[in-house]
C-alpha cells in the first residue's frame, strides 16, 4: 500500500483513496482508485516504483497532475476505466511511449501476469503481450 501513509489525512475521500502497487514476478500494476489533489501530490513525493500497468485515477479525470503521475511511474500500459470521452478532445494519457487503453474502446480489460511478461486482453479488442522490462 503506497497511500495513504499511517497518520496521513486528506480533506476529501478522493485524497484518501487507497493506492496499491501489486507485484507478481517481475510485473507490477499500480491501482490508484479516485486519487486526486493532496493525496496525489503526496504519492508523487515517494520514490518511483517500477510500474508496468497504471490504472488511472478517477476514471480518466484530467483535473489532476496527469503529466506528473505519468512521469513518476513511467508505465508501459495505461488503462482508464471510463465512459465515452466528452468534448471530443484528446486524452492527456494518449501519445506517450506507453500503450493507452480505455474500457470505453476496449471493453473490460484483463491483465494477467505470467512470470516475466504481461498478457493484456480487451473484451472487444483482443490481446497484446507486454514483454518484461529490460535489465
Amino acid at each position: 500500500m503506497l497511500h495513504p501513509q499511517p497518520g496521513w489525512r486528506g480533506r476529501t475521500a478522493n485524497e484518501n483513496s487507497v493506492v496499491l502497487l501489486v507485484r507478481h514476478g517481475e510485473a507490477s500494476t499500480l491501482l490508484t482508485g479516485d486519487l486526486e489533489g493532496a493525496g496525489l501530490a503526496t504519492l508523487l513525493q515517494q520514490p518511483r516504483p517500477p510500474v508496468d500497468v497504471l490504472q488511472v485515477p478517477h476514471h480518466g479525470r484530467t483535473r489532476i497532475d496527469v503529466e506528473g503521475l505519468l512521469r513518476w511511474c513511467a508505465p508501459r500500459l495505461v488503462v482508464s476505466s471510463q465512459a465515452a470521452p466528452r468534448g471530443g478532445g484528446k486524452s492527456p494519457y494518449e501519445g506517450g511511449p506507453w500503450v493507452f487503453w480505455t474500457t470505453y474502446d476496449r471493453g473490460a480489460v484483463t491483465v494477467r501476469s505470467e512470470a516475466s511478461e504481461l498478457a493484456v486482453r480487451g473484451y472487444r479488442s483482443g490481446a497484446i503481450e507486454l514483454p518484461g522490462r529490460g535489465p
